[in-house]
């Protein structure tokens, strides 16, 4: 919560006292006692402002993107009427846009749930077994992508306190992305370029949705080329602090996940080779992370939409994947066109054309997935992967295409489906991002989701876990 003057770019005079909050859940919000405009209130309501700028104690804030949700009027003068605003990004620090795209910025730091364990790295080390510890900084793990530098960089606070009969020292480490590229950028183009990649890199790593708990834009230190200040004023690089409404609430004082509690770490691939293949993958199957990913920073959802998503997700990954796979042989399929535009009047062949296509059916692509991941792989939380996508075919179709003929299954059938699709695009994704087969073996023997699949599984579609019949 910051306490301040408020302004317009428009208008830098006129300053109103309000109150600006983020709470980590909502958009930033802004409380102002008077309003930007003696207008009737109808009209200011809904009112929007590419900028507001304010002024709370020490720091600038810039507002972007404003609308208005509210106004009370109580005496008929701007000065009695207050304003209720919500801004979609709130930037905190010594500078003030004057654009909401002003290129200003070429660095971005990003704090993510359990990065620091999930990198395997840390600064501490005993310095005497029975004294105390030590922290040195260690390098940092870097990979380039293109013409930018992304690290992993370490960090550590101390913490003293003094008591009636003693003093501790004690510090905190901590780990986040640092982000360097080649030319200014606006803070818009930064945030939606990295955050929600680092954060989804992580989700899928460890196999829960991890929220983002902090976010800094830099201005480093300019081109020595391009200036001449440097000689008599050295250049201190600009931070500013990023508030926007988060895809799912972050709790950074939550338990640490332990490593083997994670689907892969950078002890299984190193960080120069996982982002650029994760980033890589990310622009080529999208938007199947998102739709993935979904399911899990929205927790609370029906099991309808769980499943729909799911489903939609493997049929996208497929088309991404495998987009060559047919229903028949390209040669097949002429010789059967041929004969159907043959046999019906030239003024319906356009219809049939449209409507008839050589791709696979729903089922088929489910278990191309499956075949891509190989039967042996999945087999101990999907025994029967012939049985999940013919039930999994009919739980959709029953929700999309014949509800309520047949009827949809219950909640907890449509939720383990859901699951067991999801699991299948997980593996999927990190086949393709070439972690080790044994890893994933490993991970599907040994990770709390997949041992909850092969449990309860059995208990809500047993179908599904019918062992095949032996092929003749």
């Amino acid at each position: 919560m910051l306490d301040g003057l408020w302004w317009l770019p428009s208008d830098p005079d006129n300053k109103i006292a309000g109150t600006v909050t983020f709470t980590g859940e909502a958009r930033p919000t802004l409380r102002l006692i008077g309003a930007f405009a003696d207008t009737d209130m109808q009209v200011l309501a809904g009112q929007e402002h590419a900028l507001i700028h304010g002024l709370c104690e020490k720091d600038a804030v810039t507002l972007i993107d404003c609308r208005t949700r509210s106004i009370r009027n109580r005496f008929g003068s701007t000065a009695q009427q207050r304003q209720h605003i919500e801004a979609r990004l709130m930037l905190v620090g010594p500078v003030l846009l004057s654009q909401p795209d002003d290129a200003y910025f070429n660095r971005i730091t990003v704090g993510v749930d359990h990065l620091l364990a999930w990198s395997g790295h840390s600064g501490i080390t005993d310095e005497h077994a029975d004294l105390g510890y030590r922290w040195d900084r260690p390098e940092d793990l870097g990979a380039e992508v293109g013409e930018t530098h992304v690290r992993i960089s370490l960090g550590c606070r101390p913490r003293p306190k003094s008591w009636a009969d003693r003093n501790v020292r004690t510090f905190e480490e901590s780990a986040g992305f640092v982000v360097d590229v080649p030319e200014l950028h606006a803070a818009d183009a930064l945030i939606k370029e990295w955050v929600r990649p680092l954060q989804d890199l992580l989700t899928l790593a460890t196999g829960q949705a991890c929220g983002v708990h902090g976010i800094t834009l830099v201005r480093r230190r300019p081109d020595e080329d391009n200036t001449n200040e440097l000689v008599d004023r050295p250049w201190q690089p600009v931070e500013v602090r990023a508030y926007v409404q988060p895809v799912y609430r972050s709790d950074p004082d939550e338990r640490a996940l332990l490593p083997q509690r994670m689907l892969f770490t950078l002890r299984d691939i190193p960080f120069s080779e996982v982002l650029p293949a994760w980033l890589a993958l990310n622009e080529r199957v999208e938007p199947v992370p998102g739709m993935l990913f979904g399911i899990r920073y929205i927790s609370r959802s029906y099991t309808e939409n769980r499943l729909i998503t799911a489903v939609a997700a493997a049929e996208a990954l497929h088309r991404r994947l495998l987009p060559d796979k047919t229903y028949i042989a390209a040669d097949d399929f002429s010789t059967l066109w041929s004969a159907i535009r043959d046999a019906v009047p030239e003024e319906h062949r356009s219809f049939l054309k449209s409507r008839i296509r050589n791709e696979p059916s729903f089922r088929e692509r489910l278990l191309q997935l499956v075949e891509l991941l190989g039967a042996e792989l999945v087999q101990p939380f999907m025994p029967n992967p012939s049985k999940w996508a013919t039930t999994t075919r009919d739980a959709r179709d029953s929700l999309v295409h014949r509800f309520p003929d047949p009827t949809p299954p219950d909640s907890p059938d449509m939720y383990v489906l859901a699951e067991m699709t999801s699991a299948v695009i997980t593996l999927s994704l990190l086949r393709e991002l070439d972690i080790p087969r044994t890893q994933l073996e490993d991970v599907i023997h040994r990770h709390p989701a997949f041992q909850w699949i092969a449990e309860e599984g059995m208990k809500w579609v047993p179908q599904v876990f019918t062992a095949p019949a032996p092929q003749a």
